[in-house]
């Protein structure tokens, strides 16, 4: 370890800078410490760099008023090529200077980094996939093969690549519907001139069962309480929708709920419908064993009979405009009046 004494006529100024090691691999946390005593109060400017092959990186750059600087420093080498390096303290005053210097050796090393290390895929069609990105974190370039441990038909794409430095691929990586639920791993190797690294994903693969149902009640009008079962092997999504009549005609109302499998729950939900609304179903849609959104509808209609949509809408134009409202009453009438005149006709003839 190098120190430098400068001795000058009014007082007598030290520094240098230490490592915690000579070498490095990626990653490693390198801790830097420095000390500067100039023996007077004055204004100070200092850095250190690190210096290499067509490299040269700022670590620390200060101005203080102070005499004395005492530090340590953490940096990572990931980022940094394998190689020989210099790293330098310069110090500034407004009379003085100086420099104390240390070597570096950064060692080549290989590393890869996934975006995931575990991952879950529902298998609702015959081929599934998954994603994930592969990444140089090395300070190294490499070449990336895989190899996957598991059974049945497997693609990966891109099935080998080159990374530099820094340099990510993303990966797709295809499964045929194995007959029940199991699990794999696909390992990614990075060679670098005889160096090998490697990471590995495990996939959990689910062949879907779906048991799910629901019952419901619609109180105080605008709230809906359910009672929901999910004996299916997977988490659900379900969308409820609630289709109701007002004044402004047919209009939905609907919310998401998440069920974990094999799970029964009861929820209430307050409905954001006017109060003088008439609930005509609840739906619940839900995924299948396909992947496909199915539904599952419980129809109220009017007096207990579904009644068609557009005809719901056209009454409900019909309430709002004073002329087809006026028109819709004498309708009304004139339909009760002859109703009622069979019905007086079909009494008299009875009595006959």
């Amino acid at each position: 370890m190098l120190s430098l004494l400068l001795l000058l006529p009014s007082h007598a100024v030290s520094y240098d800078i230490f490592l915690s090691k000579s070498s490095a691999t990626a990653y490693d946390n390198l801790m830097v410490s420095y000390f500067i005593d100039l023996g007077t109060q004055k204004e100070l400017s200092y850095s250190i760099v690190l210096l290499g092959e067509g490299y040269n990186e700022t670590i620390e750059e200060r101005e203080v008023t102070s005499s004395y600087v005492n530090e340590s420093k953490p940096f990572f080498t990931s980022n940094i090529p394998a190689g020989n390096y210099t790293l330098l303290l310069e110090f500034h005053t407004k009379d003085e200077s100086g420099i104390s210097r240390r070597t570096l050796v950064i060692l080549p090393t290989p590393m890869l980094q996934l975006s995931r290390k575990e991952a879950e895929a529902i298998a609702f069609k015959n081929i599934t996939s998954v994603h994930l990105t592969v990444r140089n974190v090395g300070n190294v370039p490499l070449q990336v093969s895989r190899e996957v441990q598991g059974e049945g038909y497997f693609d990966v794409s891109p099935d080998s690549f080159s990374l530099n430095v820094n340099e990510e691929q993303e990966v797709k990586i295809e499964f045929q519907k194995p007959g029940n639920t199991t699990t794999f791993t696909i390992t990614f190797f990075g060679d670098y001139d005889g160096m090998r690294t490697n990471q590995s994903l495990s996939v959990n693969v689910i062949v879907p069962y779906v048991n799910i149902s629901f019952s419901e009640e619609v109180f105080n009008k605008t709230f809906l309480r359910v009672n929901l079962s999910n004996m299916g092997n997977i988490e659900q999504e379900v969308v409820f929708k609630v289709l109701y009549l007002s004044v402004e005609g047919v209009k939905e109302f609907s919310f998401n709920r998440t069920v974990s499998p094999y799970t029964k729950e009861s929820f209430e939900k307050r409905l954001d419908i006017p109060r003088d609304s008439k609930v005509l179903s609840v739906s619940m849609l839900y995924l299948n064993e396909e992947g496909e959104w199915v539904e599952e509808k419980h129809e109220y209609g009017i007096f207990g009979l579904p009644v068609p949509t557009p005809f719901l809408n056209f009454f409900a134009w019909a309430l709002r405009n004073e002329t087809a409202r006026g028109l819709l009453i004498s309708a009304g009438v004139v339909v009760a009046l002859f109703l009622g005149f069979k019905l007086v006709r079909t009494l008299v003839r009875r009595k006959k």
